[in-house]
């Protein structure tokens, strides 16, 4: 059945700017109120909300800084120190008198007192310093976006002489022109869209008077995708 221009009670507008009935609006589609033809958004499925993750907590000791280290050092010289005082003293006391002065001052062509050793042996030793290189990130290459792809399929799969039909384009490309070709047994029909920005697009049109019984082929091109489907006229 073609289409009107003068719209009419319960009719619906098609992008051609013509007036159809109700009987040939598209399964999934429904008339607003302006008489214009819309397709049903599916309804998302609920998601449940995850589960809060909670992040241990660590304790960790202060680290031990130099500050302890000159102190215990600082003790032993002095322990040390008190221990030579010591042994001079008992060994003026003994009469030697040379040896414990070679021992309390440490000069002389004498041997080194065991103080002096002692405090030789624990003097800080500073060590060497090692930077360690860390190796930069490798760098992820960006994803590789998916092949151009579409879908088409009719509205009325079998629909009688001068109905008006529509073909459904589904496709990853949004806002793309969209060529369709209607393969007649003794002709040849085109019709021309645009992708919206969900990459879908339908566009309405009559079968005339198609030979009854005769699959007529219907190609799609949206982009770089093609793709095909066909209706038979009864």
């Amino acid at each position: 059945m073609a289409g009107s221009e003068t719209p009419r009670p319960g009719w619906w507008r098609a992008r051609d700017g013509n007036w159809y009935p109700p009987e040939a609006l598209p399964e999934g589609w429904f008339i607003d109120a302006d008489g214009g033809a819309r397709q049903r958004q599916p309804v998302p499925p609920a998601r449940s909300e995850p589960l809060p993750i909670r992040t241990p907590t660590y304790t960790t000791p202060p680290p031990r800084g130099p500050t302890s280290r000159r102190w215990r050092i600082a003790a032993a010289v002095a322990a040390i120190l008190v221990i030579g005082a010591a042994a001079v003293i008992v060994t003026r006391s003994n009469g030697d008198d040379g040896v414990g002065d070679r021992a309390e001052t440490g000069t002389g062509t004498g041997t080194p007192s065991s103080a002096t050793l002692e405090a030789s042996r624990l003097e800080p030793t500073t060590l060497p310093t090692t930077t360690l290189k860390i190796p930069a990130a490798p760098t992820q290459p960006p994803p590789t976006p998916p092949p151009p792809m579409c879908a088409a399929s009719m509205s009325n799969p079998s629909p009688p002489q001068d109905a008006v039909v529509s073909v459904v384009v589904g496709s990853n490309q949004p806002n793309t022109p969209v060529q369709i070709t209607v393969a007649y047994r003794t002709t040849t029909a085109s019709f021309g869209a645009t992708t919206d920005t969900a990459g879908g697009a339908t566009t309405g049109f009559s079968v005339g008077k198609a030979t009854v019984g005769f699959t007529v082929q219907v190609n799609v091109t949206v982009g770089q995708a093609a793709c095909s489907t066909s209706f038979t006229t009864r």
